[in-house]
């Protein structure tokens, strides 16, 4: 942990800047980590020097880099990035949002990260995330276990993953739409009246072998996950929550993101 504040202070000097949110995110936040896991830390920032925000020339949005021994890697966004995105309900900045792994978050500004996470569930659309996750699962299904006779049994969280939030989103009740997990484990508990016992158990499996092992086994296919996964893919259940996400799609609700951004930057317009 100081590692990591000792990381952030120094960016903060270079950059001119200020971090008002520090998590983690990748596998220690999924709950998969090993012992040889790196540490992903993604922050938001706003500039020092209010300025920059009405001037000309572009702002710098993007802040990324890593350690020399690669065991940290970091990337920050920008506060006006971040809330364009949450008007997209963009999945990267809701998991980041919700990450369980906070390093740092300002006092100064903790009410904001919480409006920015209001303003995230206001927007009332499912669709984007379950898109993204069914997109990456298929990819990475693709990539790492379609076709294969043996595979690295690893590789199978990374179709795992995604394709469990589908699910999970797909099946999340409406009382609950404010709930959303970045932690596997949680998303699993819910998911398991869902799943049959036998993918139940191999996908426990297989987190376990994530956890303990820093070797790239290889291993067969695992026909029931396969089975499991495909069905998925194949789920048409999205095409009516995109119609009925394209009617709860708040009209004019710039202002808000407008207000909070100023609110953000202690900036009053008259």
């Amino acid at each position: 942990m100081e590692k990591i504040e000792s990381i952030l202070r120094d960016l903060e000097k270079r950059n001119d800047i200020k971090i008002i949110y520090a998590i983690e995110a990748g596998s220690r936040a999924w709950g998969f980590e090993s012992n040889d896991s790196d540490y992903d830390i993604r922050f938001i920032y706003i500039h020092e020097n209010r300025k920059k925000y009405l001037s000309l020339t572009a702002l710098k949005e993007t802040i990324d880099g890593f350690s020399d021994d690669r065991v940290y890697d970091w990337q920050g966004w920008d506060i006006t990035k971040c809330l364009k995105l949450i008007q997209k309900v963009n999945p990267t900045i809701t998991e980041w949002l919700y990450s369980p792994i906070v390093y740092l978050i300002d006092d100064q500004f903790e009410n904001y990260i919480k409006h920015m996470k209001n303003l995230l569930i206001e927007q009332n659309r499912l669709s984007p995330l379950l898109n993204h996750y069914r997109s990456m699962a298929k990819s990475n299904y693709k990539s790492h276990i379609k076709g294969k006779n043996e595979v690295n049994i690893k590789k199978y969280l990374y179709v795992i993953r995604p394709i469990g939030m589908f699910q999970w989103l797909l099946n999340r009740p409406i009382k609950d739409s404010d709930v959303f997990y970045v932690n596997f484990d949680k998303v699993l508990h819910e998911l398991k009246p869902h799943l049959k016992e036998n993918v139940n158990e191999k996908i426990n499996e297989i987190i376990d072998f994530k956890r303990n092992s820093n070797e790239a086994n290889l291993g067969s296919r695992i026909e029931c996950i396969d089975e499991w996964i495909e069905d998925l893919l194949e789920n048409k259940s999205i095409v009516e929550i995109e119609k009925n996400d394209s009617l709860n799609a708040e009209v004019g609700n710039h202002d808000k993101f407008d207000q909070l951004l100023h609110e953000i930057l202690r900036v009053e317009f008259r």
